[in-house]
C-alpha cells in the first residue's frame, strides 16, 4: 500500500484496522486510509514523521511486489478469523462455566461465535451527518418514482397499505382459531421466495403439511384429493409438474425449533452462509422464551423483544403469528379483532411494526375474508377483501 495506490484502494475496501496483529501496523493503516478517504496522496514521504521514517521505508522496501496485494489481503484477513475464533473459544469455555442455563449459555456462544465469524450484525454507531450524506440519493430516487418499499406480497391491496414486506420490521398477522393466518403466511412465502431467501419455523404444522399446501396451490388440484389418495390422473400429472416449481422457492423450513434461543442459532447459522430477508414463525405462543420465564404475557414479552431485535439483526422481516383471545360469548360472532384482542397483546402492539388481522367479513360468503391493518408504525392503516380459496388453501386480491 505505501508503493501502490491501486493497492491501497484493494486493501481499504477489505480489510479495517483490526486485522493487523500488530497495534502500531493497524494504526498505520488507520492513517494512510484517512488519508486516502480525504484525496491526498500516500506514500512514504507523506505519511512518514521524524519517529517513523525509518520504520516506513524498511516496510516499503521489505515488499517485493505490489501485484500480490489480493494474496497477501488473504493471509491477513485468514490469521485474523484464526485470532477471533481462538478468542471466541475461551470466551465460550467461560460462558459453559459462567451460565447454569444452559439454554441461555448456548445462545450467547452463538453469538460469540457468530461475532468471530462475521455472522452477527456489527455495524457502528453512525452521527447524523453521516446518515445525511446518504439522504440525497434517497431524495432523488423518490422524485423519480423509485420505489423503496419492502418485499412485495404480491396481494395488491395489502401491498398499497403496508408497503411491502421491510427489513427490519416486525410484521405480525393475527387472528382467531381456523381463519386461516397459516395459510395466508404460507400463501406470502411461495410468492416471494422466487426471489427472496426465506426461513419459516413452523410449531403448529409439519414440513410434509407445508409441501403439501405449497404443491397444491402450484398444481390447483385441491388439499383434500391429495391426503385423502383420491387424485386423478390429470391432477396427478399436475402435481408432478408443480414439484419442480415449488422446489426453486429459496424457503428453508423448520419444525423442530420450540425455543426462541434456538431459533435465534439457527438464524445466525443460515444467516452466516447467505442473508435471509424473511425470517417467519408460526406461531407466538407456542414458542418457548427459556431461562426460567413462566409461561404467559412475560414470556411473549421476551420472545416478541428478540424477535425485533432479530430482524434488526439480520436486517431482515421477522413475520409472527399469533393467537387471538377467544370472544366472549355474548360477543357478535363476526365482530372485527381489536389490538386489545392479541393474546398477550400489550409487548406484541408495542413491538410490532406491523399488525395485519384475518378476519373472516362475511358469514354467508366463506369465500371472501379481510385483511385489517391495524397498526403501522410507518404509514396508514385499512382494511383489503382478500379472495379465500379453501380447496387450494389460496388467498389472493378480491378483484383478481
Amino acid at each position: 500500500m505505501l508503493i501502490s495506490q491501486g493497492a491501497l484502494d484493494i486493501a481499504s475496501d477489505t480489510l479495517t484496522e483490526a486485522d493487523f496483529w500488530m497495534a502500531k501496523h493497524g494504526n498505520l493503516f488507520k492513517r494512510m486510509t484517512g488519508m486516502y478517504g480525504q484525496g491526498q496522496h500516500v506514500d512514504t514521504v507523506t505519511v512518514a514523521t521524524n519517529d517513523t521514517r525509518d520504520w516506513i521505508v524498511h516496510l516499503a522496501d521489505s515488499c517485493p511486489t505490489a501485484s500480490g496485494v489480493r494474496q497477501y489481503i488473504d493471509i491477513i484477513v485468514s490469521m485474523s478469523k484464526r485470532r477471533k475464533l481462538l478468542r471466541a473459544a475461551r470466551q465460550i469455555e467461560d460462558l459453559a462455566n459462567t451460565i447454569e442455563d444452559a439454554e441461555e449459555a448456548a445462545t450467547q456462544a452463538d453469538i460469540a461465535l457468530a461475532t468471530a465469524t462475521g455472522g452477527a450484525m456489527n455495524d457502528a454507531p453512525q452521527v447524523l451527518d453521516e446518515l445525511c450524506s446518504v439522504a440525497y440519493k434517497r431524495i432523488e430516487d423518490s422524485a423519480k418514482g423509485v420505489s423503496k418499499c419492502g418485499i412485495h406480497t404480491t396481494i395488491t391491496g395489502l401491498d398499497d397499505l403496508i408497503g411491502g414486506l421491510e427489513p427490519g420490521a416486525l410484521f405480525v398477522i393475527a387472528a382467531r382459531t381456523s381463519v386461516g393466518k397459516s395459510a395466508l403466511l404460507v400463501n406470502i412465502l411461495q410468492r416471494v421466495c422466487t426471489e427472496a431467501r426465506a426461513a419459516l419455523f413452523t410449531l403448529e404444522m409439519t414440513k410434509a403439511e407445508i409441501l403439501d399446501r405449497m404443491l397444491c396451490a402450484e398444481a390447483r388440484v385441491p388439499l383434500a384429493a391429495l391426503r385423502t389418495g383420491s387424485i386423478t390422473t390429470d391432477q396427478e400429472q399436475e402435481l408432478y409438474h408443480a414439484v419442480p416449481e415449488v422446489a426453486k422457492r429459496r424457503l428453508v423450513i423448520d419444525d423442530t425449533t420450540a425455543s426462541m434461543g434456538g431459533i435465534e442459532r439457527r438464524v445466525r447459522r443460515l444467516a452466516a452462509r447467505e442473508p435471509l430477508a424473511i425470517i417467519a414463525v408460526d406461531y407466538l405462543q407456542l414458542v418457548s422464551a427459556g431461562g426460567g420465564i413462566a409461561p404467559g404475557t412475560a414470556e411473549v414479552t421476551e420472545i416478541t423483544r428478540r424477535l425485533k431485535l432479530m430482524a434488526k439483526e439480520h436486517q431482515a422481516c421477522v413475520v409472527a403469528l399469533s393467537q387471538l383471545n377467544r370472544a366472549p360469548k355474548d360477543a357478535a360472532h363476526d365482530r372485527e379483532p381489536q389490538l386489545s384482542d392479541l393474546r398477550q397483546s400489550g409487548s406484541i402492539e408495542q413491538d410490532a411494526d406491523v399488525v395485519v388481522f384475518l378476519h373472516q367479513a362475511d358469514m354467508n360468503n366463506p369465500f371472501k375474508k379481510k385483511a385489517i391493518v391495524a397498526k403501522h408504525r410507518a404509514g396508514p392503516t385499512g382494511k383489503v377483501d382478500l379472495r379465500w380459496e379453501p380447496a387450494y388453501t389460496w388467498f389472493s386480491s378480491y378483484d383478481e
